[in-house]
């Protein structure tokens, strides 16, 4: 092989690895830069009826404004939040020269519990088992040891894949509870639209007393198995054979990328050989 031959060969050598690597480092961004999205719908139990679950089922694929647009959900872990609320209750302190009274402070005058959550599975376009859409349910109560009283609170969501990170799905808005009642529990019905893979999530709540920057009472997987390996992945995962075509334009990137790595490989190996 004379020099010139043996200079060309090489330089296609590196151009083919350089391409490879690009290829390669296409299909990592692909991946890592999925985003995680969802669609929910959160009110008093009782005034979600059948219908309502009906209807949201039917018609959350029409919703324009998922809960990142909105603000209802950050994709932030646990960890994270309540340090960005910690932050919050200083400057509060800070700001009203520390004239603030803390949930510390108040916790002689009532006490809050999570009695009771649950979850429901609610749609499988496939049918392979792992659902898209999903509700939870929680029943919270306030202590008072001086009569029953009225509260507002909030509640901020979180699932967890697998045993990972707790990661923030949905924030309710503001609502009322009274005592123990019964009456007053909470529902919160999700869509996975985007970047949820088919897994088993475990579901986490915090309930907040509104005004204040600190949770007053949690319940997790760790206390009730209803919350615990819900069997779900996000829209883009549940289809149809017969939707796939419709579905594939969606991660034709990846795919594209997975060619090129294919076809460069094969080059590749033939000037190698010859």
């Amino acid at each position: 092989m004379n020099k010139s031959k043996l200079e060309n060969k090489l330089a296609t050598h590196k151009t083919l690895i350089l391409c490879l690597s690009f290829a390669v480092l296409g299909i990592n961004t692909a991946s890592a830069n999925e985003t995680q999205t969802t669609t929910s719908f959160g009110a008093p139990q009782k005034e979600i009826t059948e219908q309502v679950r009906k209807n949201y089922v039917e018609q959350s694929k029409n919703i324009v404004l998922s809960d990142q647009i909105l603000g209802k959900a950050t994709g932030k872990t646990r960890s994270e939040i309540l340090l960005l609320k910690q932050q919050q209750q200083a400057n509060t302190v800070s700001a009203t020269s520390g004239s603030s009274v803390t949930r510390a402070a108040r916790i002689g005058h009532h006490e809050f519990s999570i009695y009771d959550a649950h979850s429901h599975l609610l749609y499988d376009n496939d049918f392979d088992g792992f659902y898209q859409k999903f509700s939870v349910t929680f029943d919270a109560d306030v202590y008072n040891y001086y009569g029953s009283e009225f509260v507002e609170v909030y509640a901020e969501l979180y699932l967890s894949k697998n045993g990972g990170e707790w990661l923030h799905y949905y924030t309710t808005d503001d609502f009322i509870i009274y005592s123990d009642s019964s009456t007053d529990n909470y529902e919160v019905l999700t869509t996975l639209d985007d970047g949820y893979g088919s897994d088993y999530y475990d579901v986490l709540i915090d309930l907040y007393e509104v005004g204040y920057n600190d949770p007053v009472a949690t319940i997790s997987s760790d206390d009730t198995n209803t919350l615990f390996a819900l069997p779900l992945e996000s829209a883009n995962y549940d289809y149809i054979e017969e939707d796939r075509r419709s579905h594939s334009s969606g991660h034709g990137g990846s795919l594209s990328f997975i060619a090129l790595t294919a076809l460069l490989l094969v080059g590749f190996r033939r000037y190698l050989v010859s």
